[in-house]
């Protein structure tokens, strides 16, 4: 029988990645029972996750709907890109469209240049009519605007570029991005609930990956740039959870998290923590013997320094390492780096 632990016993790591040498040994139990099976730990675990009914079947990351209060924004590009308001309009099989109008919504309200909009559609040798269909779509755009959202959303012609009118509050990345800084703050305000809520809200704003379906090589370095966001965001929630002692609730996003990310080490950690406080400290071994043939395999070196404290704690079961309290989570800033 599993004896849960304590509330607050775990450490909660802080943000940041510092590779160390060492290496903890684990118990060697933790490696065989899944290297015999030839499955990889986190695998293993979401398996088991699945069969508990932790997992639905095609499961979005967070939940299926906004819970009610939480207005969706009608223009997003947190997935697959879409415009409420312009309903049929656009049909869906419109791909030069969709890329102008991802474009726009990508810098609202302020000038894109006509090149810039082609070198979207044309990633290389553009052809000579480039230009001449570029405007085609602009001017299918504006119909479409003219005849739903006209007064709402504009789009105006500013010298050889565009201007996409619109409250910016409409667009699905720009609200993610301002609940995220409300987070942040009400973090750093020792407000650790309402931090955690502030963070929820702005990742169930994700339907998928950035401009999803896209592919899109002129939009890479913006896509990159938001999903490290998301994936900050994400980790920031996780700790919150776990500090504010709704650890076992994330454990299903985390284990996602993490296979999708099995080298962020502060996502490792999280799930090793909250692994740990549920009982469930084999699975957490397992977690972090993954991450360790991966590191060596992959960039030949150690686990960083968080994922090491956490192993420490896990191992010296006779100490009891207190998680810091919430106010603590304060110092942790939102980073744009990996």
């Amino acid at each position: 029988m599993r004896t849960k632990m304590a509330a607050r016993s775990i450490a909660v790591p802080s943000p940041g990645h510092h590779r160390g040498a060492g290496v903890k040994k684990i118990p060697k139990n933790a490696k065989e029972s899944y290297s015999g099976a030839k499955m990889n730990p986190v695998s293993h675990i979401v398996s088991k996750a699945r069969t508990r009914g932790f997992i639905g079947i095609r499961r979005a990351f967070w939940l299926r709907s906004l819970p009610k209060g939480w207005p969706m924004p009608d223009f997003g590009i947190l997935g697959q890109p879409y415009a409420k308001p312009l309903g049929s309009s656009i049909g869906v099989n419109r791909r030069r469209e969709w890329v102008i109008l991802s474009a726009l919504l990508t810098r609202p309200n302020a000038f894109i240049s006509t090149n810039t909009l082609i070198d979207a559609m044309w990633d290389d040798g553009p052809p000579r009519t480039a230009r001449e269909q570029v405007m085609n779509c602009l001017g299918s755009i504006r119909r479409a605007i003219a005849s739903s959202c006209a007064g709402d959303v504009r789009l105006d012609r500013v010298r050889d570029g565009y201007v996409f009118g619109i409250e910016a509050e409409r667009i699905d990345h720009v609200v993610f991005s301002r609940l995220c800084a409300e987070a942040e703050s009400a973090k750093a305000l020792g407000r650790p609930e309402s931090s955690r809520g502030l963070y929820e809200r702005a990742l169930v704003l994700w339907r998928g990956g950035v401009y999803d379906g896209l592919n899109v090589p002129s939009f890479a370095s913006h896509a990159a740039a938001l999903e490290e966001q998301r994936a900050i965001a994400a980790e920031e929630y996780f700790a919150l959870s776990i500090a504010t002692g709704h650890g076992s609730g994330v454990i299903p996003h985390l284990l996602r998290h993490v296979g999708e990310h099995p080298l962020r080490e502060r996502g490792v950690a999280l799930l090793m923590s909250a692994l740990h406080y549920e009982g469930r400290t084999h699975d957490a071994h397992a977690v972090y013997a993954r991450l360790v043939r991966r590191l060596r395999e992959g960039l030949a070196v150690g686990p960083g320094r968080e994922v090491r404290q956490i192993l420490d704690m896990i191992l010296d079961s006779t100490v009891s390492v207190p998680a810091p309290r919430a106010d603590e989570l304060s110092g942790a800033e939102i980073s744009t780096r990996p």
